[in-house]
């Protein structure tokens, strides 16, 4: 009989988990929702924020005179000009870098192989 009675909680203790687990799971899945919603929320505030500041920001541009945007965009242009040039030291520099790198396991290998 005494076996009998563990294998009734043995399996009440299973159904009893198994709806944790569901009712975990389901819980886990509303809090995210929750806190997405609210994430979703912060957002879009975040993002009207940003968007009158960056309304703000255009028409100060608009009224300012054609010599301000002139300047900026010429200096934009350097900055392009700049930016280019470090991008093209760095293609450089990681090709150096593969060079030496790709040497240093071929000499690896001979040793490892005794080629």
């Amino acid at each position: 009989a005494s076996g009998a009675i563990q294998m009734v909680l043995i399996n009440k203790l299973q159904t009893d988990t198994k709806q944790r687990v569901v009712l975990y799971d389901a819980l886990t899945k509303s809090l995210k929702t929750a806190q997405q919603q609210d994430v979703a929320h912060r957002i879009n505030e975040i993002g009207v924020k940003t968007d009158q500041e960056a309304q703000s920001a255009m028409a100060a541009i608009g009224s300012a005179t054609n010599q301000r945007m002139a300047d900026m965009m010429e200096k934009h242009e350097d900055h392009m000009i700049f930016a280019r040039k470090v991008l093209e030291e760095k293609a450089k520099s990681d090709e150096r870098f593969v060079r030496r790198f790709q040497k240093i396991v071929e000499k690896h290998d001979k040793n490892l192989y005794g080629a």
